[in-house]
């Protein structure tokens, strides 16, 4: 029932959207938002060489929020198993790393 009601309302809005394109569409428009539409058109004619720098920071920028969106999930536990599988791995590595004689590593690394 409850996804019957979300269909619903989908669908409502649906209907919604589609009577406020069938509007826009419609020879309804004035002169004055004509020639609106015509200068706002013009105006993005002139700016493309911003647009396509825009275009390649937006690319980039898609691609960090995807990275922050993934590391917000693995540290807020949304991913609970992936989040389980980073501690696991950083305990082991915790203990692992605690046997290392790391002073007689770092004087032979230093040696000149």
């Amino acid at each position: 029932k409850k996804l019957q009601a979300q269909f619903e309302t989908i669908k409502t809005y649906m209907e919604v959207m589609r009577a406020l394109v069938d509007e826009m569409t419609t020879d309804r428009l004035s002169t004055t938002e004509t020639t609106d539409v015509v200068d706002v058109t013009h105006a993005m004619e002139t700016h493309i060489p911003y647009q396509k720098m825009l275009f390649l920071v937006q690319k980039v920028l898609r691609k960090v929020c995807a990275v922050m969106r993934f590391i917000s999930c693995v540290v807020m536990w949304d991913e609970c198993y992936l989040s389980f599988m980073v501690c696991l791995a950083s305990g082991t590595m915790t203990v692992l790393f605690l046997f290392i004689p790391w002073g007689r590593i770092i004087h032979w690394v230093i040696r000149v």
